[in-house]
């Protein structure tokens, strides 16, 4: 019966983020960009560095979704554990 519960929460977590984050856009500020420019191979040309270039690593919700999905599949099964455990 645990296993289906933790599912449950699982499944509940997925459709909680899915709500949340689907269809957002994301900025970001000059600290946020990817490489950083202190780097050292920032400047070289590419391949061997990054020819001054730099991304935002987050643009959509989609994204941050499928960057932090293990965050929640770890949260769920911890409450789960908990609620299951303590309640």
């Amino acid at each position: 019966m645990a296993n289906q519960d933790y599912i449950s929460f699982r499944y509940a977590y997925e459709a909680l983020a899915n709500n949340e984050f689907r269809g957002s856009e994301y900025h970001c500020s000059s600290g946020d960009l990817v490489p950083p420019t202190t780097d050292a191979d920032f400047n070289l040309p590419y391949p061997q560095g990054f020819a001054g270039n730099q991304a935002c690593p987050i643009t959509d919700g989609t994204t941050y979704i499928s960057h932090t999905y293990d965050l929640f599949v770890r949260l769920s099964l911890s409450l789960s554990v908990f609620y299951f455990t303590y309640l």
